[in-house]
């Protein structure tokens, strides 16, 4: 449920904005129901209600420079996290949707409707660095890729065909469990750790 950057086209205009990561769609009674959407499954994206409308019309890029993943290990009770980047350490983007929503009915009093950004980033079955590490991973794009996921003329056929594990080199490191704490921010998230440390 924190801000985070996008990539958006909205009526024709393409915006760089910040939007909330928990996708509540615009028909949604109440906003906790992001809180559940910061992912969509790539093979049900285009039919689950919560997400069906969004996947036809409003798709966006989420930028970004690595992303974290945890590994389950047996016979530990705590996961261990890696860090995952492109193997240049280029920037990114990942496939995103993107929703608007608005509190129904008329505001009382002094209160103002203020609409809420949202969004989730969908998910694809891993590519080869990634299965080791989870069943899932993130759809990253590559750049060519960019122009046709966001076009509005992009029908929902071709827009699936783009929902694939990525195809191109990429690097994995431990990294420490301090990640597991949404107060740890910084460099130290990124620190490569050694397997006693985890």
């Amino acid at each position: 449920m924190q801000d985070v950057p996008l990539v958006l086209q909205d009526d024709g205009e393409r915006a760089a904005t910040m939007a909330r990561w928990g996708l509540v769609p615009f028909w949604a009674d109440d906003p906790s129901i992001g809180s559940r959407m910061c992912n969509a499954r790539g093979d049900t994206v285009a039919e689950k209600p919560v997400f069906r409308s969004a996947f036809r019309t409003r798709r966006a890029l989420m930028p970004a420079e690595f992303f974290y993943e945890w590994q389950q290990i047996d016979g530990q009770k705590v996961k261990q996290p890696w860090c995952i980047a492109l193997a240049d350490g280029a920037p990114f983007a990942f496939a995103a949707l993107w929703d608007r929503w608005k509190p129904h009915g008329e505001p009382q009093g002094d209160e103002v409707a203020e609409a809420l950004t949202t969004c989730a980033v969908i998910t694809t079955e891993p590519n080869d660095t990634m299965a080791a590490i989870h069943n899932r991973m993130p759809v990253i794009l590559k750049p060519e890729d960019f122009e046709e996921w966001m076009a509005a003329e992009t029908t929902v056929a071709r827009a699936r065909a783009l929902v694939r594990p990525y195809d191109g080199p990429m690097r994995a490191w431990k990294v420490s469990t301090r990640v597991n704490k949404i107060a740890n921010e910084g460099g130290e998230n990124i620190r490569p750790a050694d397997d006693a440390a985890g």
